[in-house]
């Protein structure tokens, strides 16, 4: 009489089982380095960057909270001592968690940045055409479409400046042939700078 294959294939599968999760535990330990936690925004009007960040990029509001006299943002960001503060944070789907900061300044003028920027931050977008006609609706300035056609993607990203002189851009990567019907011809990238999809 034949032994059952059945235990010797359910032995199979708790080893394989326990490969997996060795070595998932072994790849989620492999990395110790630099993370990026948060990206902090110093602005006019925490309500009025809400209808950017929050209704129109997609940014889930965490939370709105009053910041106390001694928070460390005076001494960062430099603030006049007699400034009153406000902290938003914002999340972006479970994997991004208060990855986006929103400090609200009130009692002193704020500079506005100047040209040429010096930074800029990427987020991707699930419609930027849609996306864009809500932010040009609101008045902000807006750079012309780009569009790269790869033979494993097709990449559409546009910049925009938000109410208080932050520079943002916005992309969406594709299959080929599937982007947005409209086209220019293919960029090369500038010195610095990669072609590749943000995400």
């Amino acid at each position: 009489m034949q032994p059952s294959p059945i235990p010797r294939t359910l032995r199979a599968l708790a080893s394989i089982t326990a490969l997996a999760i060795a070595s998932s535990a072994a790849a989620q330990e492999a990395y110790d380095g630099a993370y990026f936690k948060r990206v902090n925004l110093v602005v006019a009007d925490i309500d009025r960057a809400l209808t950017i960040y929050r209704d129109i990029l997609g940014f889930d509001l965490d939370r709105i909270s009053e910041s106390s006299p001694d928070s460390y943002s005076y001494p960062v960001f430099r603030f006049d001592p007699s400034a009153k503060l406000r902290f938003a944070t914002l999340s972006a789907g479970s994997e991004q968690v208060r990855t986006l900061a929103l400090t609200e300044v009130r009692g002193m003028e704020l500079p506005r940045p100047g040209v040429p920027f010096q930074t800029a931050s990427v987020i991707r977008s699930a419609d930027i055409d849609e996306d864009f006609l809500r932010i040009e609706a609101l008045g902000l300035e807006t750079t012309e479409p780009k569009f790269v056609d790869g033979r494993e993607f097709d990449f559409h990203e546009r910049a925009f400046v938000d109410f208080d002189g932050h520079l943002r851009s916005s992309a969406k990567s594709s299959a080929p042939g599937r982007s947005s019907g409209r086209r220019s011809k293919p960029l090369a990238a500038m010195p610095g700078e990669d072609p590749r999809p943000c995400d």
